[in-house]
């Protein structure tokens, strides 16, 4: 059996479906933000919240991939979405209105 792949060597899309949560979503973004594995990217897919969501949602450019979606479609479809954008080796999911704690990322690629 080889060694274990050192965490820092795994890549980690994080995808983050977003409708009208602006009220949630600055806290969840730093939550990304201050994870000890830095993500490879973090992709946002707006579920067609309209042109106030796009127009605050451009303000953590560049620290987000932004996605916006013409009609609404769902989590799920959002998610899948996202997963097609995404260019990590692992897809780690955040909901726009939950927290991570710092070493959440870290954790769960050692178990990988």
């Amino acid at each position: 059996m080889g060694q274990p792949v050192p965490s820092a060597l795994k890549s980690v899309s994080v995808i983050i479906p977003f409708y009208r949560g602006g009220r949630f979503f600055g806290a969840a973004l730093s939550s990304v933000l201050n994870q000890t594995l830095k993500p490879h990217e973090i992709i946002v897919v707006d579920d067609a919240s309209g042109p106030e969501a796009s127009d605050y949602l451009k303000q953590f450019l560049p620290h987000i991939k932004l996605v916006t979606l013409s009609q609404n479609g769902g989590v799920g479809n959002a998610r899948n979405v996202g997963i097609l954008q995404a260019r990590g080796e692992w897809i780690a999911f955040l909901d726009q209105d939950d927290l991570w704690e710092p070493r959440k990322l870290d954790a769960q690629v050692d178990y990988v």
